[in-house]
This record gives C-alpha cells, structure tokens and sequence, in this order.
C-alpha cells in the first residue's frame, strides 16, 4: 500500500505539549542552531548533513510510486485530485521542514519564527539570496500573496489553517496574525508551500488551474508531464550550496503495487514509496533496502450518519469479532503489527499517553461475545443464519477500497470473511484510487477503510478522528465517518489550548474513552510510510541507524529532505 499521495487530509505535528511552557510564548525568535520554541513538534536544528557535489548533479533516480495510473497533467499544488503530489515536493517548497522520525524541526525558506502575544501572532524571519527558478527573487510578498490567496480563495487551503491576517514586515520578515492561540497551527503554516506572486497573481482560479509549467524555489523543475511520464531536472537557481546531487527524477506512473513492486524487484526502480510482500525477498538482491517505521493506524471508517452503523451496539460487535493478527497477515504479510490495545493509540511509541484505566483494554475477538452484544441490543438471526437489526433488516453493507492498494483489498476480503460469521454480509467495493478519495471524503460510503492522521504523538490521530465534522456531500478533509460530539470537541479545545503536560493527559483520556466506548473508527493494524530503495549508485539514504527522516518517497514535504541527501556514487 502506498498511502498519502492522493489524500490531503491534514497531517499535524505535536506543538506545545512536547516543549516547555517557557518556549512557547518566548517572543525571542528561533533561529539557527537555538532550541525550539516550544511549538515546533521537536528541536529546531538545521540540517547540516545535506549532501554536497561541488562538481554538480550527476546521474538519475528512477522514481517508483503506485500511483494508480496514468498522470493528471496537471502539477498544481492547490488541488487535491492532481496525482503528482507526492513529487510537487521537489519543485515548491515550504518555510519549515519537519522530521518525524526524529522530532525535528528545520528552517527552510524560512530561517526562524518567533510567537509573542500568547500564541496569537506569529513573525518569520524568512532566508536571503533564495530565487525562483525563473531567476526572480523569493520575498516576503510571495509569503503574504499565498497566505491571502488561502484565506481568498478557501478551496486551495488544503490544510485548513486558519489566522486573521498576514503582513510583510520587511523584504524578508512577516508576520501573522491569530484570533485565539494557534501554536498548534505552526506545522499546517510550515509545511504550506509557497507560491510565486509574479506567476500566481495572473491565475484567475487557482485551485483548478493545472499549471504545467511551474516556477517554484526547489532543487528540481518540471522538464516533462505526459499521462505517461514525468521527469524532473536539478534547478540550476536553487539556493542550498552545491545541491541537489542527483541530476535527473523520472517518475513513470504504475497502476498498482504489482507493477511498482516488479519495477523494485527488477531494478529499474531506485526509490519507491509502495508495499512489497515479503520485505526479505526484496532485500536478498545486493544494494535493496528499506525502511518502513510505523506512523499511523489503518482503520475501518463507518459512516455514522446513516444505518446500519448509526447503531452504536453495531459497531461495538464488528470490532469485537474482527481477528486484526488474521487481518493484518493476509494484508500485509507480517509487516505491519496488528493493533492490540482498544484505544487504537499507537505503541509503544506513545506509552506515556495512554492513561493507567486502559494500559490493558486490549481486544480480545470473540464472535460469541460479539453476538451477545448485538443480541442485548434486540439485533436477532433468521432460519439462514442473517443477522437481522431491531427493525427486521438484514444488515449488509459495501466496505469502499482503493482498488490499487493490494494488501488493503486483501485485510478487507479477510474483515468479509469474518464478518460473515456474524450474519453479516459485507462485501468489497473495490474503485479507482481517485473516486475512493472523493467518496470517503464527501462521505459517499457505507464503511472504507483509511488510514489515520500522522504526527509525533497520538492526539493528532484522535483529532482528526473525533473533530470537524462536516455533513455528507460536503467535502471533509478528516473525521470521513462525520462523528460529532460536543464532549470530543471540549477535550480537543483543552488539549490545544494548554501548555500543562497534566491538563493535556487528562484530555487524551477522555478522548481514549471515546474511542472505547463510542467506537467513531475500527482501527485494524497500524500503518508504515513504506519506503524501498536502492543502494548501489546512490548514497545517503535514511535508515535505522541514520533516522534523519523516515524513507517514504511520498511524505511531503519531507521527500524533499530524503532527496537532497543522496549522492551519485556512479
């Protein structure tokens, strides 16, 4: 399975609550070298181990990533169908750059930030000398130009980021503006692209716009888009010193694992973001490698808005009868590690978030308890085994998959088989990556599966399970069951808005009590950016023992951190 290069549901890194309460309202600005300001999601360092060539790029990557067919040709990085995401990464960029691997924060067009009035404004120092790839210099007015574009233009805020104004303070300072503490903001801020004023300013309708000819401050130009092909050339204006190293991307798009997985398997391929049955096999060729740390749960998303699964009892006996060790083998053979404890917060990561009621509620499956459930709530069986609701109904339903993601299809076909020892039928709706896309998020499913928000710790995952509820047929670009609770949205609200490690525990508890008693999402197994690569003409790949980012080809903007990394060895 290759995850995030279609979605753009909101990924979010740990702010306050991993800093101190000092840090996150010093108005002293976080510069090069200093500790983080308390609302970065980890230290803020700069990255001193990019890879240098003073004798210039050298040699091509070919870039494999399961991306479901042929290309949009379309590079804009307003939209969220365009599936060339995952590589518009290496043409914009943005004003920070996170790892997740290691909790870093890293300045990028920006050089350092400072936050005063208790959160609610915002000042970047942004870096000199940076130039477009046109030739034209980067400012604080192509700042400001794509932060009002933003709040102007809603359907290209992608990330949803929310702030009252944003000014230039000088040719390389701005500052924004919030109406109530936005720290936990700084991540969506950071990783938002910046767009050149000169270019965009003429684009009547930018989030439609497909945009084939893009400038941007990257280490890479688009030099061709077909529906068959994409290829990418080192920019001859970019601003880090003797970068990138690497003189040529070419990205042929894949319809699915199998064909990305014979593209690795064979070596023609260098750098791919996908799943591969049986990681040992791959790495018995000399040079193969790979790296795939877990980051997020994948999950069972029911739509709570409509039957069957507005019934509560429902939901509670599916996750019950589920074996997710079963699930997770026919899925993904071993790769992933099924989730066992009911919260679905991801461990032992994040231990220390797990409140004392709940370090041993794990799932137990038991169909006959999952009966007795559904029985105590009037649910009964007729003479051919069919669970029937209260009202005399079958309950059948379509589980909605992205047809490209093999070990998805599998864990799905497996969930069917299981649940069919409940009465139930449940079947697989297997559709193109894009229309699954669309309907998870306009909330045109019964039950799909996806996977959860990323970030440092699982609050982020909570919150884009429980909060902004949308209703169906409007677009959600997280919480696509659509559960809505006042209760949810009070936790979230004190989480957000403390720097008090107590007053935070306290919120994740009520919010693991949700996830247990409520059962908003059915997480399954949890989740890995898949990342494989080839050692044998490249260097400077991330690994266990250099974790300076996780090894995804497809986490952006973060890709772009990998890529300038890698030295041409010949």
């Amino acid at each position: 399975m290759k995850r995030g290069l279609l979605t753009r549901a909101l990924i979010v890194v740990a702010a306050c609550g991993m800093m101190t309460a000092a840090g996150c309202s010093a108005p002293k600005p976080t510069s090069v070298g200093q500790a983080s300001a308390g609302n970065s999601g980890g230290k803020y360092t700069p990255i001193s181990d990019i890879a240098s060539c003073p004798s210039g790029p050298q040699g091509k990557l070919n870039y494999v990533g399961d991306i479901g067919g042929p290309y949009a040709r379309n590079f804009n990085p307003f939209t969220a169908s365009a599936n060339t995401a995952a590589l518009q990464s290496f043409v914009y960029e943005p004003l920070l750059q996170y790892s997740l691997s290691q909790s870093r924060v890293a300045p990028w067009l920006a050089s350092s930030y400072a936050w005063s009035d208790g959160g609610r404004s915002l000042s970047l120092n942004l870096r000199h000398n940076v130039k477009w790839s046109d030739g034209k210099p980067f400012t604080s007015a192509d700042v400001v130009f794509t932060f009002n574009l933003l709040k102007k233009k809603p359907a290209t805020n992608l990330k949803g980021i929310q702030f009252s104004s944003v000014k230039a303070t000088g040719p390389y300072s701005v500052t924004m503006t919030f109406a109530k503490p936005a720290y936990t903001q700084l991540y969506y801020i950071g990783t938002q692209y910046i767009v050149p004023q000169h270019i965009w300013a003429k684009i009547g309708n930018p989030s439609t716009a497909l945009n084939l000819n893009p400038v941007g401050t990257g280490p890479y130009t688009l030099t061709k888009l077909t529906t068959q092909s994409l290829v990418l050339t080192a920019n001859p204006h970019y601003w880090q010193p003797h970068s990138p190293c690497i003189k040529t991307i070419d990205a042929p798009p894949y319809v699915s694992n199998t064909t990305a997985d014979l593209a690795m398997e064979q070596d023609t391929g260098t750098w791919g973001g996908l799943y591969l049955p049986g990681m040992s096999r791959y790495t018995s060729t000399p040079g193969n490698d790979y790296w795939n740390p877990p980051t997020n749960d994948v999950a069972l998303y029911p739509n709570l808005t409509e039957a069957p699964f507005n019934s509560l009892p429902l939901r509670q006996a599916i996750s019950l009868a589920l074996n997710r060790n079963k699930i997770e083998q026919l899925g993904e053979q071993g790769e992933e590690t099924p989730i066992s404890n009911r919260t679905g917060i991801i461990l032992p990561r994040d231990r220390s978030q797990l409140a004392p009621r709940y370090a041993k509620d794990d799932f137990a499956p038991s169909v006959t308890r999952a009966k007795s459930v559904l029985k105590a709530a009037g649910y009964t069986w007729n003479s051919s085994g069919t669970l029937l609701t209260p009202a005399g109904k079958p309950v059948a339903f379509s589980i909605l998959a992205p047809s490209a993601f093999s070990d998805w299809i599998s864990a799905v076909q497996e969930v069917t088989a299981e649940l069919s020892r409940l009465g139930i039928k449940a079947k697989l709706d297997s559709v193109p990556n894009t229309q699954w896309l669309q309907d998870m998020e306009f909330g045109h499913f019964q039950m799909g599966i996806e996977s959860g928000q990323l970030g440092p710790n699982s609050f982020y995952q909570y919150d884009g399970w429980l909060s902004n509820s949308v209703p169906v047929g409007h677009l959600a670009s997280t919480n696509f069951e659509r559960y809505s609770s006042s209760k949810a949205d009070s936790l979230i609200s004190s989480y957000l808005g403390t720097q008090d490690p107590a007053t935070q525990n306290t919120a994740m508890a009520g919010l693991e009590k949700i996830m247990v008693n409520d059962v908003p999402v059915i997480p399954l197994y949890y989740a890995t950016y898949w990342g494989l690569y080839v050692t044998k003409h490249i260097s400077g790949w991330p690994s266990p023992s250099n974790p300076y980012e996780i090894a995804s080809s497809y986490d952006t903007p973060m890709n772009e951190v990998v890529l300038l990394h890698l030295k041409w060895k010949g």
